[in-house]
C-alpha cells in the first residue's frame, strides 16, 4: 500500500500533467470554447458557437456534457 506521502506526491504529478496539456495549446486570437478549448472553427462538425457575457461555447459541447440528475 502507498503512504499518504506518496498518494499526494502522486495527484501532484498528475495535476502537472494536466496542467502542461493545457499550457502547450497555442494561444487562440479570439474567443474559444470553454468546454473543449477549440475555436469556434466549422458549424457542422461542432455546433453553433454561442456567446453570452464571457461564456463561449459549442452547441454540441453543452448538450453533450453530463450534467448531474436532480
Amino acid at each position: 500500500m502507498k503512504t499518504i506521502k506518496e498518494k499526494k506526491e502522486c495527484q501532484r504529478l498528475r495535476k502537472s500533467a494536466k496542467t502542461r496539456r493545457v499550457t502547450q495549446r497555442k494561444p487562440s486570437s479570439g474567443p474559444v470554447c470553454r468546454l473543449c478549448l477549440r475555436e469556434p472553427g466549422d458549424p457542422d462538425k461542432l455546433g453553433e458557437f454561442l456567446q453570452k457575457d464571457n461564456l463561449s461555447v459549442h452547441y454540441f459541447c453543452l448538450v453533450s456534457i453530463r450534467l448531474p440528475l436532480l
